[in-house]
């Protein structure tokens, strides 16, 4: 693009067979498909008209409605986000796991992470939400198990909410401890081996 722009207004080739042979068996990206694209869209168009259109698109220079094809090279940081679906949105909410959002919708795991991926805030923002609700969760429920039965143990709470303690061991051990140290401790102290 910036070639284009020190060349002048209007840009011509001697001749287009070396065009060809360098694009004929190239799968990767090239600066010059989206030229031979542009040429083809605009080739009833003055050429003046057609450099400017393009050279707007490059730049994220263009209004963008809905519908429209976006920006030519969206990875250069000035690409327009398209909001999610409001049902997929609406599965998110509904739903704790990845799984879930996909059984709701009946979309694939690639579909799902594809989403995540365009969306990066809304991911995380979920993400968030998410692990708040089964901390939440998870701590009350011990809390309830340890408040309907005075005489718990350690070892009782451990295995009556196993679920909620093998979660919390994982990803918020503090929370964890804070609960069983509402709990008497098995221990007794160590008594003296000799006495005096």
């Amino acid at each position: 693009m910036g070639w284009i722009r020190r060349q002048g207004d209007a840009v011509t080739f001697p001749r287009g067979n070396w065009v060809v042979p360098m694009l004929r068996g190239r799968s990767r990206e090239h600066p010059l498909k989206w030229m031979v694209l542009w040429t083809c869209l605009w080739s009833q168009e003055p050429l003046e008209r057609a450099l400017r259109a393009f050279d707007e698109a490059a730049n994220g220079q263009v209004a963008i409605e809905s519908g429209d094809q976006y920006l030519l090279w969206p990875d250069d940081g000035k690409s327009v986000r398209v909001a999610l679906p409001e049902a997929v949105e609406e599965a998110f909410k509904t739903n704790q796991t990845v799984r879930g959002v996909m059984e709701t919708l009946g979309v694939s795991l690639g579909t799902v992470r594809q989403w995540m991926l365009e969306h990066p805030e809304f991911a995380l923002a979920w993400g968030r939400r998410v692990h708040l609700e089964r901390l939440v969760g998870a701590k009350a429920r011990m809390n309830a198990a340890i408040d309907a039965e005075p005489a718990m143990s350690r070892s009782m709470l451990l295995v009556n909410c196993r679920q909620e303690v093998a979660w919390l061991r994982t990803h918020a051990p503090t929370t964890l401890r804070r609960v069983l140290d509402r709990l008497p401790s098995a221990r007794v102290p160590q008594g003296e081996l000799f006495a005096d």
